[in-house]
Formats: C-alpha cells, sequence, structure tokens
C-alpha cells in the first residue's frame, strides 16, 4: 500500500505482480492515477500500459510493487469515487444487456447502482415510447449471469423495454408465465392434492 500511495503522490510508474480473482497471476507496468475506498476494500485505479487501458486493481491481491523512474500526467478525475463504480459497470463480462427505463433515476438507482449500470437520459426521440411525463433512461449492464434481472425488471415496477439480447427477453418471458401461473386459483391444489387435503384437514386436541 505504501509505495502505491507513493507512486500516486509522485506520478511514478510501478512495476506490479498481481493476482486476479480467477487466480491467475500477472505482472504489469502500470501509471497510478488514484487509490479509492468501496465496500471495505481499497482499488488502485491506474493506466495499463501493456494493454493500453485504463483497469482497476485490487490493492489486496496486489503481490508486490516496486516503483519506476518513469512519470506520467494523470487525468483530471475530480470524482475519483464515482469514477471507480463508472470503472466496475463498465468492466467486461459475459453478458451485455441494454435496457430503457421510464421512471426517475433514484428509483432506478434502488434496483441498479452505478457500479453495476451505466445510466443515460434519453430525448423523446431516442426512448421511443410512452407518453409524457416520466423520463426514459438508457440503462446498459455487464454481468456474468442473466438469472437476476427479470426480477430486478420486476421490481423497478414501471415501463421496461428490453434492447437485447433476446436471451434476456426469453428468460423474462419464461418469469412472467411463471407469475402468471402463481396467480390462478387452484393451481397449487391442483398440483399437489394431498398437501391441499391435509392443510384442510382438523387438527386434533
Amino acid at each position: 500500500m505504501v509505495t502505491a500511495e507513493e507512486a500516486v503522490a509522485l506520478r511514478q510508474a510501478i512495476d506490479r505482480r498481481y493476482v486476479s480473482h480467477e487466480g491467475v497471476s500477472s505482472r504489469r507496468v502500470v501509471q497510478p492515477y488514484s487509490l479509492v475506498p468501496h465496500s471495505d476494500r481499497w482499488y488502485l485505479v491506474a493506466f495499463d500500459t501493456d494493454q493500453q487501458e485504463e483497469r482497476t486493481f485490487r490493492v489486496d491481491r496486489v503481490r508486490s510493487a516496486r516503483s519506476l523512474r518513469e512519470t506520467f500526467t494523470p487525468p483530471h478525475r475530480p470524482d475519483a469515487q464515482g469514477h471507480l463504480l463508472d470503472l466496475f459497470a463498465r468492466a467486461q463480462r459475459r453478458w451485455h444487456f441494454v435496457l430503457r427505463i421510464r421512471t426517475t433515476e433514484d428509483r432506478i438507482r434502488l434496483h441498479l447502482p452505478r457500479s453495476v449500470s451505466l445510466l443515460g437520459r434519453l430525448d423523446s426521440g431516442e426512448a421511443g415510447t410512452g407518453e409524457r411525463g416520466l423520463p426514459w433512461y438508457r440503462a446498459e449492464i455487464h454481468a456474468e449471469s442473466l438469472d437476476w434481472l427479470p426480477s430486478v425488471i420486476e421490481a423497478l415496477d414501471c415501463e421496461v423495454a428490453i434492447d437485447g439480447p433476446d436471451e434476456l427477453r426469453d428468460r423474462v418471458r419464461a418469469a412472467a408465465a411463471r407469475m402468471l401461473r402463481a396467480t390462478r386459483s387452484g393451481s397449487v391444489a391442483g398440483r399437489f392434492p394431498n398437501e391441499s387435503r391435509a392443510a384442510a384437514a382438523p387438527v386434533a386436541s
């Protein structure tokens, strides 16, 4: 941590060894911009000179770090915490979802925090559907699984349009069909007659 703090303060590149969450070791030369706390952990935000892209690294996964003579000029980032959350949301995952959501930004953020979703307000032409009133937002989500998203869409309790992918549309249709079946009168009794009779039987005293 001391080496990283000094490198950020002195604007010096570092040669660091790192272990990813998959357990893969790597060695990189990075230009560290800032150290940012999030969820009881520290993250190093840096430019990876090998990959030529901005990256985030969990400090507790840095196995070693050595300061280099090379110096750099960091980008101006007044909101380091917000930028870290945006980097989390932009991180490449297995799935890339795009939703259009018609409600307030505060309501969306209750279910899709900044670390999970990139959010942008749409003008009336981009929104495509709906009437005047509440604004439309475009939400971009990168995730390893799509299983959790149908319940989030339901919890938003507002107009939502799925721009992609088709797999998410299929999953939402399946979830909606399950909920519809759950509303049918007698559906549980019809599937579980023994349980239904047992529930209706008087309890001996």
